[in-house]
């Protein structure tokens, strides 16, 4: 197959999420052909700053304008048809007109319906260890994993059958609390029928207004790669809420690496060129579960103030600690990462200043015995830190070289020891705030 060339950059998180790979994206996007959303679950809003203005979104990003650009919400993504309205209608507030040559949602992508979200609260209750999110992205993977997912496709064609048939599929003690009270076999009927016309409707406002932006994306991806048009994929989930290979219960309901973000877009390994791993200089989680390099509640709250690393829909505050090189070294080996982003490189100076000290765990103790793994438990398990000074980055700084000396020292440590090159930093919350390094 000697036509095809390497045009796709892929990126990811490499941590537990909230790391930057939306900004890193909108960033390395500016000459894109096309921009892809691969498996976006995690219906979160995403803060982009770019053209002295502030945009609040789920999916799309303000590259979206670029003329010469596709957007593409690739096959494995789960939509919230009502959040992806939204952002159509917020970007058309603000000037950006989006037109069907520069948006495609895909037939295959599948469909987050209001009842997807109850779902989730309801098993988020009965669960005693989870990952706790209710956005509805859990029970609408869960239900396409069974074949009863409901489609994009679906939307477009008024498949309303499949709807009922996932109605259906729902579990009797769900109805009850559902319905607030207890549904007889007959009133179970009753109520789905009540459920699929309000459903039905619902998905009808749908089509009208996203109908002209469905339709089949692979004639177009297979297009722009045999034109050799560049290709960025953002994918969804960071690598440490993947299903496998993270910390389960306590993770993404699907697949989070690079492999399977490719998968998620019928895009073949050959056409990757480069795979951009994204993480922040500390690190942050939503979730339970292990944390060996949590920091004490002293240390929590500086990074998390400093960090603004709370929530931005539930306004909760994140769980908060050092960066873990053995964990980021095994995460990009996984996902044969080539360059890293590396974020907040402005925020871990200032946490430095105030606290004396910046943490960077290189190894772990279990028992007085040092390992170079990763646990399954974080019982008797001890960090080993390594220590830098902290740092305040110069208004004008615009260049590596500029950086100052102690972040130029906390770079050159993390690629040393991941062994890969720090590529990208940002050092501010801005478009422009990023040093790019050839």
């Amino acid at each position: 197959m000697n036509y095809i060339a390497p045009v796709v950059t892929e990126v990811l998180g490499l941590q537990h999420g909230d790391e930057g790979t939306l900004s890193v994206t909108n960033l390395i996007s500016k000459d894109a052909r096309i921009i892809m959303r691969s498996k976006r679950e995690d219906n979160a809003t995403s803060i982009f700053r770019a053209n002295g203005k502030e945009y609040e979104l789920y999916y799309l990003s303000p590259n979206i304008a670029q003329k010469d650009t596709i957007f593409i919400i690739g096959p494995g993504a789960i939509i919230d048809p009502k959040l992806l309205i939204a952002d159509i209608e917020h970007l058309s507030s603000l000037g950006i007109k989006i037109l069907q040559k520069n948006l495609i949602i895909s037939e295959r992508a599948h469909v987050i319906l209001p009842y997807h979200k109850e779902l989730d609260k309801y098993y988020d209750k009965i669960r005693p260890n989870h990952c706790p999110i209710v956005d509805g992205s859990v029970s609408a993977n869960a239900l396409t994993t069974l074949n009863f997912g409901i489609r994009m496709y679906d939307i477009l064609y008024g498949n309303w059958e499949v709807i009922e048939g996932e109605l259906k599929a729902l579990p009797q003690t769900f109805m009850d609390e559902y319905f607030g009270e207890y549904c007889s076999s007959n009133e179970r009927k009753i109520s789905i029928q009540v459920l699929y016309e309000q459903m039905k409707e619902i998905c009808q406002d749908y089509r009208i207004k996203l109908h002209k932006y469905i339709r089949n994306v692979q004639g177009t991806i297979n297009r722009v790669i045999l034109a050799k048009g560049k290709i960025t994929i953002e994918g969804g989930a960071s690598y440490g809420l993947d299903l496998t290979q993270g910390e389960y219960p306590f993770c993404s309901s699907s697949l989070a690496n690079s492999c399977s973000i490719l998968a998620s877009t019928g895009i073949g390994p050959l056409m990757v060129k480069d795979i951009i791993g994204v993480a922040k200089p500390y690190q942050t989680k939503n979730t339970e579960g292990i944390f060996i390099t949590e920091a004490e509640e002293h240390e929590a709250d500086i990074i998390r103030n400093l960090g603004n690393e709370y929530n931005r829909l539930s306004k909760l505050p994140r769980r908060c600690g050092w960066l873990d090189l053995l964990q980021l070294k095994n995460a990009a080996f996984a996902n044969s990462v080539t360059k890293i982003a590396l974020t907040h490189i402005d925020s871990i100076g200032r946490i430095g200043k105030n606290l004396g000290h910046i943490k960077v765990a290189v190894g772990y103790k279990m028992r007085e015995r040092q390992i170079n793994y990763i646990p399954t438990t974080s019982e008797k398990i001890t960090p080993i830190y390594h220590y830098f000074d902290g740092w305040v980055i110069p208004e004008d700084c615009n260049s590596f070289e500029q950086l100052p000396q102690e972040a130029k020292k906390f770079v050159a440590f993390v690629e040393k020891t991941v062994g890969i090159p720090v590529s990208i930093i940002g050092i501010g919350p801005g478009e422009e705030d990023f040093i790019v390094r050839k």
